[in-house]
Formats: structure tokens, C-alpha cells, sequence
């Protein structure tokens, strides 16, 4: 299907002051001319003008279309772009009337990408990044996606590539030569630098998930009992009405999930069914949820009543986790605030003050301090710019390059300089699956599937 001319709407659909349609392949060039009745074009050079149907032959739009001939294109292949007016009659007239040319079909989603992929435009990194970079929410997620997008991340790669492959010919010198004609002491150099490659590598991995986490977003679970105001509580952390609050026990019956840019950190605020016994049927299954959520979280907010019983602090004991936010809600309608802290503090000693809360959803009083300690937790935790250096941001990368760290233990652990030769290859293989080094097309159709069509 390469010989295939591709085509899709490269801007959002619907209406728009512009529409941006994009067409790659063999017969772009024949296609623009008959468009524009010009039969020349300056690469890279914006024109303005009328754009019609040959075939019946009527005026469509005016509008700028620029010429973009391979390799120096995103494909890599012969490129043009049309910049027409937004109305949706107007770009689907366009699409309409491509479709019907010869060797022209309707673009997959993230065909251009994967063109310029195969070209050599990109590596599979970067390909990744541009994904990333498309489905950036806040500013933290595109630094990371232009810093990768950038090469820091295939830079990285690249230099413990060389530095493997560098090994890897001396290993393979000693399997050639004798050892009369070796260099003194080459076995011993050899076993120390894999083993401070492999020191180095482990090193990068023990790296908490952060790029992960960031491009996948922070989870946040607000947990507790019923009618405790967790919905109310979420409320004020969104600052609008994203859950319904309600007097009546039992109101939020399934997961809620409520997505928010604290201070560029991506943030997925999941309110939960209150937890307490009942014979309802759905809201069984809501607390079900619950705990499912509460389960798979990087934070949890562990939400009491501030008029809470003996009962319920035993429970309460028995729920809460180390490193959870204990918020006690409700404050206003507490008379003696510092005798309730103390009393608080002495009922739940193992739980640090830092991670206590006292709040009023009614209010709004405390949710500030709730909010700073949270983002302070994402700063420490995720970071802009970690001092190692740019991150891994999924989980494919950590694969592999788990895979580089067992081969080079295990050529490490290896007597026999030809198996050693092997492990160190196949430690290569693995860092070139990151980069699309190596044969990958049993995952290329996974990252190109993110795409949205006309990318």
C-alpha cells in the first residue's frame, strides 16, 4: 500500500477558521497540479490561490497550499498541504473529491508518522514523543514530549549502544587472537566495564516511574466513609461541581474521575463510593470499585467526618495506609478547633502531622494546604527535570532496557568468551528496540494506533 497516495484532515474536525488537509506520496505532485492548475512549485513556499476539481472542473475555496518534495518532507515522500477555509462543506468537499482520485486513499491513523518512520525521518522514540507531545494536557508532560521529541532520550541510548558495541570488539578481538597477541590485562578490562555499564543502567532504572507517571498522569483516590463530604471536598480541590453532593448516604454510587493540571502536573482525581453497609445492589458494586481503586493509586486521601465516634476511628485505623492523607472534614462544625487536633494527633499516632488534614468543603477552609502538600508530593516524587537526566516515559522502555541490565549480568557470569559475545549482542537488540534499531514490527502497530489520523 506504499505506492498508495494517503490523505486525511490534519486539523481537528468541525467548524474552524482553517481546515489543514495533508496529502503524502507518489502522486502528490500530480494531484496539487490539477488542483491548483499550476504545473510548478517552490518547495516549502506558501501559495495563495484558487483550488478547484479538475474533473468538474468548479471553483472549491481560495486558499494557501505549499509544496513539500521528498526526502526534505515529514514522510520523507513528495508532500503538499492545503489550507482551506473551515466550514465542514468545504473539507469534506476536498476529502470527497480526493478520494475519487486514482491511487488515493484515506489516511490510518498515524500512517504519515509511520511513513516518515520507515523512511528514516524519525526513530521510534521520537515517534513516540510526537504522540506523547499531541496528547500533552499540561506543561510538565510537554517538556518531557519535547525533550524526548528533542533526542535526549535516543542520545542517551545511543551513547550506551556505542559503549556495549565498544566492548563487544574487544570481546570479539580476544575470541580472534591469541592471547600472546592481546593486550595485557583485556579479559580483566572487559569484565569491569560491563559490570560498570550494568552499574549505570541499574542506576537509571531505580528511577521511581517518574516520566512514567507524568505522561500517564498522577491518581489521586478519595476515600471514607459515607456522607463523610468526600464529593463536596472533591468539589473544592476542582473548584467547580464535577460530583453531585448530596445530604443522603450513598450518593456517589460508581467511581468518579476528574482530571486536573496542578501546576502542569497531570492530575486524576477519582471520587469513590462512600464505604458502609448496605443491601443495594449497585452500590455494592460501587464500593467494589472503591476498593479496586484505592488499590492501583499513587495517593490517597482518607476523608473523616469531624464528628466522627469511637467506631469509627477503629475503622478508620484499620483503613488507613502509610504515606495516606488523613483530611478531616466538616471543621465548622467543630467549637474547640485545638482540642480536636490534639485529640486527633492522640488517636492517630502513627500517622505523621504533615499528612494530616482539617478541612471545611463547606467553607473551603483548609483545602489550600491539601492542594500545596499534594503538589509538593508531585514535585518530589515526578520533578520537571530530574538531576539524572531525562526519563523513561513507558513501560516498553523499561522492558528493554531491563533486558540490557540481565544480558550484561549474564555475560558478566559467563567464562566463555563467545557466549559473552552473544549476551552482549543481544543486550544491543534490546536498547535498539527503544530506538527502532533493530526489527520491531511486532510493536509498531501498537505506538502508530495512538495516533490520530492526519499525523
Amino acid at each position: 500500500m506504499k505506492n498508495k497516495t494517503i490523505f486525511a484532515l490534519s486539523t481537528a474536525a468541525g467548524l474552524a477558521g482553517i481546515s489543514v488537509i495533508r496529502v503524502s506520496g507518489p502522486s502528490s505532485l500530480k494531484g496539487l497540479q490539477e488542483i491548483t492548475g499550476k504545473k510548478k512549485f517552490k518547495p516549502r513556499y506558501s501559495y495563495y490561490g484558487a483550488i478547484f476539481s479538475k474533473s468538474s472542473k468548479s471553483f472549491l475555496d481560495k486558499g494557501i497550499y505549499i509544496w513539500f518534495p521528498g526526502p526534505k518532507s515529514y514522510t520523507g515522500e513528495n508532500m503538499f498541504e492545503l489550507h482551506l477555509h473551515g466550514g465542514r462543506a468545504v473539507t469534506q468537499s476536498m476529502l470527497n473529491y480526493l478520494s475519487k482520485r486514482k491511487n488515493f486513499k484515506f489516511a490510518e491513523p498515524g500512517e504519515f508518522t509511520r511513513r516518515a518512520f520507515d523512511n528514516g525521518k524519525l526513530t521510534l522514540a521520537e515517534v513516540e514523543a510526537i504522540s506523547d507531545l499531541i496528547h500533552a494536557e499540561t506543561e510538565a508532560q510537554r517538556i518531557q514530549a519535547s525533550r524526548q521529541l528533542g533526542g535526549e532520550l535516543v542520545e542517551k541510548y545511543a551513547l550506551w549502544s556505542s559503549k556495549i558495541k565498544n566492548v563487544l570488539a574487544n570481546v570479539e578481538a580476544a575470541i580472534d587472537f591469541s592471547d600472546e597477541e592481546l593486550p595485557k590485562g583485556l579479559i580483566q578490562n572487559i569484565r569491569k566495564e560491563i559490570k560498570l555499564l550494568s552499574k549505570n543502567l541499574n542506576i537509571y532504572l531505580q528511577d521511581g516511574r517518574r516520566g512514567e507517571r507524568l505522561r500517564e498522569g498522577y491518581l489521586v483516590a478519595v476515600i471514607g466513609f459515607s456522607n463523610v463530604g468526600k464529593s463536596s471536598l472533591v468539589n473544592r480541590i476542582c473548584q467547580r461541581d464535577a460530583t453531585i453532593v448530596s445530604k443522603m448516604p450513598g450518593t456517589t454510587r460508581d467511581s468518579i474521575e476528574i482530571h486536573l493540571d496542578l501546576s502542569g502536573y497531570p492530575v486524576t482525581v477519582i471520587d469513590t463510593a462512600g464505604i458502609r453497609k448496605t443491601t443495594d445492589i449497585i452500590e455494592l458494586e460501587g464500593i467494589k470499585r472503591t476498593n479496586e481503586a484505592a488499590g492501583r493509586v499513587d495517593q490517597r486521601f482518607v476523608v473523616v467526618s469531624s464528628n466522627l465516634s469511637k467506631s469509627k476511628v477503629q475503622r478508620t485505623l484499620k483503613m488507613i495506609k502509610e504515606g495516606d492523607f488523613l483530611i478531616f472534614n466538616k471543621m465548622d462544625l467543630v467549637s474547640q478547633v485545638f482540642d480536636f487536633k490534639r485529640k486527633i494527633y492522640n488517636f492517630f499516632p502513627n500517622v505523621s502531622k504533615k499528612n494530616i488534614f482539617f478541612c471545611s468543603a463547606l467553607r473551603g477552609d483548609g483545602i489550600s494546604l491539601v492542594i500545596k502538600a499534594i503538589q509538593k508530593k508531585l514535585s518530589k516524587e515526578i520533578g520537571y527535570f530530574p538531576k539524572e537526566g531525562i526519563q523513561m516515559t513507558r513501560e516498553r522502555h523499561r522492558k528493554s532496557l531491563e533486558n540490557t541490565y540481565d544480558f550484561l549480568i549474564k555475560s558478566i557470569n559467563n567464562n566463555d568468551l563467545e557466549l559473552v559475545a552473544e549476551d552482549l549482542r543481544s543486550s544491543m537488540r534490546e536498547i535498539g528496540k527503544i530506538t527502532g534499531k533493530v526489527a520491531v514490527e511486532d510493536i509498531l502497530d501498537v505506538i502508530f494506533s495512538e495516533f490520530c489520523i492526519g499525523k
